[in-house]
């Protein structure tokens, strides 16, 4: 199965693979703690799990990903947003925004990401840097049948 993404809309054809190479479709995060607990898991629960295993989940993510920060701070227009994770993926120069979600994947996910996506390109991205990637890590995907 292909892994849902826009890299090919919104990439030169050489950093779309090399995107298609970095990312997986799915993460097994067994390190993260929380099976015990109920559906209504607290996004920030999962993320200070995450945080406190960073090791570990970087080792999951694969080569290449550096740890920027967790609720990395952004201002626009003097309004705070907050990003769950931000790595840098060192080969594709890019700036990596995770949002971790609790249950199924909505479409009004995409917006929010784009907005933050769009705040790290204008405000944190280097000259020489490519454009911010965003994933958006749920619990469940939805399949098309």
């Amino acid at each position: 199965m292909k892994l849902p993404n826009n890299f090919e809309q919104t990439m030169t054809q050489e950093l779309s693979n090399k995107a298609l190479r970095s990312f997986k479709d799915q993460y097994l995060l067994d390190f993260v703690n929380v099976e015990d607990a109920d559906d209504e898991i607290d996004e920030r629960v999962l993320e200070g799990e995450i945080v406190q295993n960073i090791r570990k989940f970087l080792m999951s993510l694969g080569a290449d990903f550096t740890f920027m920060g967790n609720q990395y701070r952004l201002v626009v227009e003097e309004d705070e947003y907050f990003i769950d994770l931000l790595f840098y993926h060192r080969s594709l120069q890019a700036l990596v925004a995770f949002e971790l979600k609790k249950g199924k994947f909505k479409p009004e996910y995409v917006g929010k990401m784009n907005f933050y996506l769009s705040a790290l390109d204008d405000l944190v991205k280097q000259p020489h840097e490519n454009s911010s990637i965003g994933i958006i890590l749920c619990k469940e995907k939805k399949i098309k049948k």
